[in-house]
């Protein structure tokens, strides 16, 4: 599972990352989310997050690791 900073480091070195949200109380179908090749857990301790929470948190949290200022 990725942290924060392992996926600021991924953004900064050049790859592309795209985030896919799991909607609703199951979460991502296991179809999906069995492709990935790695897991971001933005809670830090795999709190269960509303849609749009989860969305902004991870904006959050990006913009202030790759804009500190």
């Amino acid at each position: 599972m990725l942290n924060t900073s392992q996926l600021v480091e991924m953004i900064e070195g050049g790859q592309s990352v795209l985030l896919i949200f799991g909607i609703g109380p199951h979460g991502t179908p296991k179809e999906i989310h069995g492709i990935s090749e790695y897991d971001y857990e933005v809670t830090g301790g795999c709190y269960s997050l509303e849609t749009c929470t989860a969305l902004g948190s991870v904006c959050g949290k990006l913009d202030c690791r790759l804009n500190p200022d």
